[in-house]
C-alpha cells in the first residue's frame, strides 16, 4: 500500500539522493493543498521545483514560487478538451494568458499529438492561442506514443508549419540507450513476517 510522504520525509529522501530539480506533476498537482509549503521547503534547501501542469488551478503565489512551469494544453477545441480530460478548457487557457504574462520566462506549453483528438490542425490551433499572448513561449509536442515511426514522422512534418507560427516550437528526441530515471518513491515495503 503506498502513503503520502510528508513534507519532511519527502525532503529527506531528495537530499540523500542529491537531487536538485524536481518537477511536480502528476494527476494534477496545484490540487495538492501542500504544494506551496512544499515550493518553499524545496527552494529554501536548494533544489530547483518545476510544475507540471493543466493550470486549471494554477494560483500567482505558487507561479511566482517555481522555477518553471510547463502548461500542458490538451486542446483549443473545448469538445476535444472534454473527450480527453472530461472538462472544459476555459479555466486552463485563461490561466495560461496570465500566467505567461506575468512569468514568460517560467512558461513552457506542451501538448499531446496523437493523431486523432490532437492532430496537427488542433495543433496549430494551440500555438495561434500560445503566440497571441506571447510569440516567444517555448512549445513542446509530444508524440503519444514514442516509438512509432510513422507518428514521430508525422509530428516532425506538423512542427515545421507549426514553427510559422510560433518559433520554438520542438518535440523530445532520443539518441543512444536510454537510462532509466530513478525512482525514488513509493519505497518498496519490507515483508512482513
Amino acid at each position: 500500500m503506498v502513503r503520502f510522504l510528508s513534507i519532511g520525509e519527502a525532503l529527506k529522501i531528495l537530499m540523500e539522493n542529491k537531487v536538485h530539480k524536481v518537477v511536480l506533476g502528476g494527476y494534477e498537482p496545484t490540487m495538492d493543498p501542500e504544494l506551496e509549503l512544499l515550493v518553499e521547503e524545496l527552494k529554501g534547501n536548494n533544489i530547483s521545483a518545476w510544475l507540471l501542469t493543466n493550470g486549471s488551478k494554477l494560483r500567482e503565489n505558487i507561479a511566482s514560487k517555481v522555477d518553471g512551469i510547463t502548461f500542458s494544453i490538451k486542446a483549443i477545441d473545448n469538445d476535444i478538451h472534454k473527450k480527453i480530460t472530461g472538462v472544459g478548457n476555459e479555466s486552463v487557457l485563461k490561466n495560461f494568458e496570465r500566467v505567461a504574462a506575468l512569468y514568460p520566462e517560467k512558461v513552457v506549453a506542451e501538448t499531446v499529438y496523437d493523431g486523432k483528438y490532437v492532430n496537427c490542425d488542433e495543433v496549430k490551433s494551440i500555438a495561434e492561442f500560445i503566440s497571441s499572448v506571447n510569440k516567444n513561449v517555448r512549445f513542446r509536442i509530444d508524440p503519444l506514443v514514442q516509438r512509432r515511426k510513422d507518428l514521430l514522422e508525422e509530428v516532425d512534418f506538423c512542427i515545421e508549419k507549426i514553427r510559422k507560427v510560433l518559433p520554438n516550437t520542438s518535440r523530445i528526441h532520443w539518441s543512444g540507450k536510454e537510462k532509466p530515471i530513478k525512482i525514488l518513491y513509493p519505497i518498496k515495503a519490507e515483508a512482513k513476517c
